[in-house]
């Protein structure tokens, strides 16, 4: 019997010992990921309702705060009528609040894929936005309209310059100028009425053009602004897989406006958006040596982050992923150049500096001049290449307007804020723009590793507008070559409070509470082990004694009649 409780007893605590272990070993490394990953990929119950990881991906439960800071023109009288470099007085911030939700949601090909539009919606924040910063601040800075003409017909070199002549008394009888004043809220979200783009879009103008035979392809320009009548949109539709049958996979984009490439962009990489995510998922099980390439619609264009810093955000452990310093660098990027239709130099004194004349020895023959290292090679000239010029790295072209197809009917630039990763010669051009190289980097997102959830993180980037000397446009003279930064856009992801609970609770508390249990069985069944080891050796030596003591006295016994005897 006491055999058998023994027995019982070693097998209770070898049991208790070697749960204890799983739960500090096996099953953080390896099994709470995998029950982790059974959750959050992308999933719809037999009865149409989501799982909470999937209804948190429909309902995204952040706030994405946009900050923008605007830049005035305080001279514009001087740069249009006499070429000076245009000052630039830097306004704001104005916070714009955006909100979300998916919609259309339809799940394809067996659930491993599915197909949804992102409704969007921007409402001004006063509370965050600066004292005496208001909607209906005015500011002076290029003209989006006016530069739509002077484009329009730089795309189309062959149209009439009867044509030419005639746009240009049009523009001088509206009075349009590369330069005009408008409200923040006209050159944001607002959008603002502009005399040439109600002519453009007028019936009286679309019946014209149609007897003359369409001789100009006129810019898709609804409202004058960056961003018109973009609230209570959406930003295209989207196919992505749903990691069903890779969690590897979640959330990865196969297809935008029903795209797999980018058709302004010039190479492979630069085009393909598959493998792409948005940002507010990545896949669970993140490692530092991981590279995210994410695209944003309102760029237009794809980026790369790298693992940057562990940091713990809202008391949830996250690893940020830092995009790429060299995103908007189009020299070593050649997909992402700017075309320059308008052949202008605007940054003369890069990258070789105002002496630099090309020579040719006899020997330019095996010179490569469209590769960096040798612009500045005495066969080369400069930034000239294929007879226009290029922009210094830090500068790209807005392509598209912000989430549609429309092209951009305008010259536009994107970049960090205040040029930052551009060479001094950018900004030594520059008058009221000055870099931070904490504040002006691309941006950073702080991601959960065991979820792929982004917990917080920015964005960062400016738009610019480029003006420059042009005689057939008389409003355009005397203009100096110049990039008129136009908005610096930061964007802050703000996850709420009860999407918070939920993460923290997976990633923290669970972890936390199993943590707990192993340490508490592993401990039990060790002191139960020792205590039981305690008490056996001790009745052990108990039984030792009393068994010498027994032998003791039996000796006695014998021993003392003999004693007695002699």
């Amino acid at each position: 019997m006491r055999l058998c409780v023994t027995v019982i007893l070693a097998a209770a605590i070898l049991i208790v010992f070697s749960l204890g272990i799983f739960l500090l070993i096996p099953f953080p490394i390896a099994i709470f990921q995998s029950i982790v990953d059974s959750q959050v990929y992308l999933q719809v119950k037999s009865d149409g309702q989501f799982p909470k990881g999937t209804f948190y991906w429909s309902k995204v439960p952040v706030v994405q705060y946009w900050t923008f800071h605007t830049f005035n023109v305080t001279n514009p009288d001087e740069v249009l009528y006499y070429g000076a470099t245009p000052n630039m007085l830097e306004m704001g911030p104005y916070t714009y609040a955006e909100t979300e939700f998916k919609d259309f949601i339809e799940f394809r090909n067996n659930d491993k894929e599915v197909y949804y539009m992102n409704n969007k919606t921007w409402v001004f924040d006063q509370s965050r936005s600066c004292d005496g910063c208001f909607q209906a601040d005015h500011l002076q800075l290029a003209n989006s309209p006016f530069m739509s003409v002077v484009f329009m017909q730089l795309q189309q070199p062959s149209s009439s310059p009867v044509l030419g002549i005639g746009m240009d008394i049009l523009t001088l009888l509206l009075g349009e100028q590369p330069i005009r004043t408008v409200t923040v809220a006209g050159t944001l979200f607002d959008g603002y009425s502009d005399p040439l783009i109600d002519l453009m879009n007028s019936p009286l103008t679309k019946t014209l053009l149609d007897i003359l035979g369409n001789p100009v392809q006129l810019p898709q320009v609804p409202s004058g602004g960056f961003f018109p009548k973009y609230s209570h949109t959406c930003d295209g539709n989207y196919t992505i897989k749903t990691g069903k049958d890779n969690t590897d996979n979640v959330a990865l984009i196969e297809k935008w406006n029903d795209m797999t490439h980018l058709p302004w962009w010039k190479t492979e990489e630069t085009q393909d958006v598959r493998g792409t995510g948005d940002g507010s998922l990545q896949k669970p099980g993140l490692q530092k040596k991981d590279t995210l390439k994410q695209f944003q619609s309102f760029a237009c264009r794809t980026f790369n982050l790298h693992y940057h810093e562990s940091k713990t955000v809202k008391d949830i452990p996250t690893y940020g992923f830092r995009i790429e310093d060299d995103s908007y660098d189009a020299v070593k990027n050649v997909g992402y150049r700017y075309d320059n239709l308008e052949k202008v130099n605007y940054f003369p004194n890069w990258p070789c500096g105002a002496n630099h004349t090309k020579t040719d020895n006899g020997n330019c023959a095996m010179v490569d001049c469209n590769q960096f290292d040798n612009f500045c090679h005495a066969c080369c000239d400069g930034a000239h290449i294929n007879d226009t010029y290029l922009l210094p790295p830090g500068m790209v072209p807005q392509r598209c307007l912000a989430g549609q197809l429309t092209l951009v009917p305008f010259g536009a630039v994107l970049s960090a804020p205040h040029f930052y990763g551009a060479p001094k010669e950018v900004h030594e051009a520059m008058v009221g723009v000055h870099v931070d190289e904490e504040e002006d980097r691309p941006g950073t997102f702080y991601i959960n590793p065991t979820t792929g959830s982004t917990i917080g993180g920015s964005f960062r980037m400016m738009l610019s507008v480029p003006i420059f000397q042009s005689l057939p446009w008389t409003a355009m003279s005397n203009s100096p070559n110049s990039i008129l930064p136009c908005f610096i856009l930061r964007i802050n992801v703000d996850m709420h409070d009860y999407a918070v609970d939920y993460v923290f609770f997976s990633v923290v508390t669970v972890p936390n509470i199993i943590l707990g249990l192993g340490i508490g069985f592993t401990a039990i069944s060790l002191i139960s082990a020792l205590l039981w080891g305690f008490l056996y050796f001790r009745r052990k030596q108990n039984s030792k004694s009393i068994v010498s003591n027994n032998t003791s006295r039996e000796q006695w016994s014998i021993s003392e009649p003999e004693q007695i005897k002699f």
